[in-house]
């Protein structure tokens, strides 16, 4: 789902809003469902349940980066099952596609993309390849009101998180091959 890439996007300014998918298998697919990367113009009122990915790079994908500006919010995300699956769940702020590059921090206006309102519950990850969890906000719009709840996941690495606020983790469990299975740091 997306609303409008950066300049032009936030001129129209129309959001993608009150979307439900529901009872899909997705296979062999860059996401299961994927929110942006172009969020310019408001991604809102967003439910995706009941859904089964087996072999998707991602599973749940919400991306954005600086210069999108827009606000993702009211998502919800329920019962989901996934099975060789790269990455289980990612909610980031810096995603670059081809020929894009890294940006840099800039003060807060109408290019920085917000990210708030996110609940992600009843998730089974079985053998993620990369990482079951990755969430990565922006140091001046960390990601906000992010709850996840009944996650049980295998991979890996398992689930890092940055430059959040509110993050809520509840019944959450991780098998990991390497490393720890959670890295937390600027969240709250």
């Amino acid at each position: 789902l997306k609303s409008g890439k950066d300049t032009d996007g936030l001129r129209v300014n129309r959001p993608t809003e009150n979307v439900s998918i529901t009872n899909c298998t997705v296979h062999r697919a860059h996401g299961a469902v994927v929110l942006g990367s172009e969020t310019s113009g408001g991604i809102r009122n967003i439910v995706a349940s009941n859904i089964t990915a087996d072999g998707t790079e991602v599973g749940i994908r919400l991306k954005t980066r600086r210069g999108r500006g827009g606000v993702v919010d009211n998502i919800r995300f329920d019962n989901w099952t996934m099975q060789n699956v790269g990455e289980g769940i990612v909610v980031t702020s810096y995603y670059v596609m081809g020929g894009e590059t890294g940006t840099t921090e800039e003060p807060v206006s109408n290019r920085t993309p917000v990210m708030r309102d996110i609940a992600i519950s009843n998730v089974t990850i079985q053998g993620a390849t990369k990482r079951v969890v990755e969430i990565d906000g922006l140091p001046e719009m960390p990601i906000q009101n992010l709850r996840l709840t009944n996650i049980v996941g295998s991979g890996q690495a398992g689930l890092t998180s940055r430059f959040t606020d509110d993050l809520e983790l509840r019944n959450i469990q991780i098998a990991v091959s390497h490393g720890p299975a959670f890295v937390i740091d600027s969240s709250a």
